[in-house]
């Protein structure tokens, strides 16, 4: 500089900073044939990794036993101990310790684990070895997977975001108010300009400004991420062009006119949910479903509609607990929830039913309640004894359009007398409910299993059965309670516990 040509030039930072760089400080121009910043701390690798010479932790019991991971791989365990209250360390696949519970806040994506402890801005990516792949100096950190690569949208201490890939290369700088997780190549993203959004490389898409957010108070949390899915993203006009939801390419272009109280993905990606202000009564919420192109599918008129495989479960009426009113006033809605708690009993008179993605009728509304198995395939529907305060059971199976009806069988029949000596630390569900292919019935006060066919797999011989998870259910038999397996086989004491306590830390290699 100053006459003085510099081919390479290197700017080393001890402490991140998102706005760093070289400036004239008049008229002058400065070209280099390499500038590089380097603004990662010297580390290699998480406090807390076991390595020769590291001395583990030990204010927590210590396993007496080795305990293999399910998954056959390395994953998170967590400990819950006074002031460490759900902390989170790595356990390689035989069950090993390789970090201590370092991580405050933890999640696994792929190959890699995501923690570190927010409040102190020491969030970072690590691989299963507990070696740093984005070093622990971020606020946080949400993470996706688009075409086998892992993308990390990271927003730094001083708030602003930027996105970096797997091998910790920063591919959108840290200058962006908020950036969404990455789908099809495009990150849903905010600048000093607005919303938009933005190719990998940076490049616009999407004027920022010309969309609105719905979530805008959210994005400093939790929130449901922007995706585009086949060219085409659920967006929210600005205020001064209605600010109502549509349906944008990533051209800018409306594909649906912005119309919508709100929409919501479903699965198949070849439609949406529709929600709508309701006709008669403008407080309440109705839901249909349109294509991707606007065409309606579902007329917008039920109350509930989940997606469920590629058909939907709708009722019709209103929702007795309000969760189809509009929230106006989160007061308001706090008060009104707290008095419906207070009331012995919330009548709900809504009717229940199943329709297929094309709109057509598969179950007929007319069940109190309809609600999803452990397989994804099969519906439980619910229905009134006529006369009578207690409900029938039936299985519709979505594969094959089929209804097996359980009315011969009891499901509810459970009181605390019967379930007094039952082991408190088992949450397994107590009551009917079809997984791991059977269901748990009863008749004639004795519990059995049955498939979704209808065929006894496990004779009527247990004083009480809860359905099954993860390969085993918990039955009761005199005043003994156990474990069984699919085939009714009692499962050893030695074969329960499989994973280990949060009151106690795994071995060290």
């Amino acid at each position: 500089m100053n006459d003085v040509p510099v081919i390479s030039y290197e700017i080393s930072l001890s402490k991140f900073s998102p706005k760093v760089g070289i400036f004239a400080s008049s008229n002058m121009k400065v070209a280099f044939d390499k500038l590089e910043v380097d603004q990662w701390v010297d580390q290699k690798q998480v406090y807390g990794k076991i390595v020769p010479g590291y001395s583990p932790s030990n204010k927590f019991p210590i396993s007496s036993k080795l305990y293999p991971t399910s998954s056959k791989k390395s994953e998170l365990y967590s400990v819950n101990h006074g002031a460490f209250e759900y902390w989170y360390g790595i356990i390689d696949k035989d069950g090993y310790r390789v970090t201590d519970p370092v991580f405050r806040y933890a999640y696994q994506q792929g190959d890699w684990v995501v923690g570190g402890v927010e409040a102190t801005n020491t969030v970072g990516v690590f691989d299963w070895q507990g070696n740093i792949i984005i070093p622990p100096i971020m606020q946080k950190i949400n993470s996706t997977i688009y075409n086998g690569t892992a993308y990390f949208s990271c927003r730094s201490a001083s708030g602003l975001w930027g996105l970096m890939d797997q091998n910790g290369k920063t591919l959108l700088p840290f200058v962006y108010s908020y950036i969404d997780l990455v789908s099809e190549g495009y990150v849903y993203m905010k600048n000093s300009k607005g919303w938009g959004v933005a190719d990998l490389t940076g490049a616009i898409k999407v004027n920022p400004g010309s969309i609105d957010d719905a979530d805008e108070a959210a994005k400093r949390s939790f929130r449901f991420p922007v995706r585009v899915r086949q060219g085409q993203f659920i967006a929210k006009a600005s205020r001064g062009d209605g600010g109502k939801k549509g349906v944008m390419d990533v051209q800018g272009k409306w594909v649906v006119m912005p119309k919508y109280f709100d929409i919501d993905y479903v699965d198949t990606n070849q439609s949406y949910i529709v929600i709508l202000p309701k006709p008669k009564d403008p407080n309440r919420l109705v839901k249909g479903v349109i294509d991707k192109n606007g065409r309606e599918i579902i007329p917008a008129k039920y109350s509930t509609l989940i997606a469920v495989g590629k058909n939907y479960i709708v009722a019709e009426g209103d929702d007795p607990l309000g969760d189809d009113k509009i929230e106006t006033d989160e007061v308001e809605d706090l008060l009104d929830y707290l008095d419906e708690m207070d009331e012995e009993e919330v009548e709900d008179n809504r009717k229940w039913g199943v329709i297929s993605a094309s709109g057509n009728e598969l179950v007929p509304l007319k069940y109190s309640d309809i609600t999803m198995s452990a397989d994804v395939n099969v519906l439980q529907l619910k229905q009134m004894v006529t006369g009578a305060k207690k409900h029938t059971l039936s299985l519709f199976d979505q594969s094959n359009k089929s209804i097996l009806n359980l009315a011969a069988y009891e499901i509810d029949n459970v009181d605390s007398i019967l379930l007094k000596e039952k082991p408190r630390k088992d949450y397994r569900r107590n009551y009917s409910f079809y997984a791991d292919g059977l269901i748990n019935v009863a008749k004639l006060g004795k519990w059995g299993f049955l498939d979704k066919s209808g065929k006894i797999q496990i004779p009527f011989q247990f004083d009480f059965a809860t359905g099954f998870s993860n390969g085993k259910a918990m039955v009761k038999k005199n005043k003994d309670w156990y474990y069984i397996d699919r085939t009714g086989k009692r499962m050893p004491d030695t074969e329960i516990q499989k994973t280990y306590s949060d009151k106690e830390l795994p071995p060290i290699r």
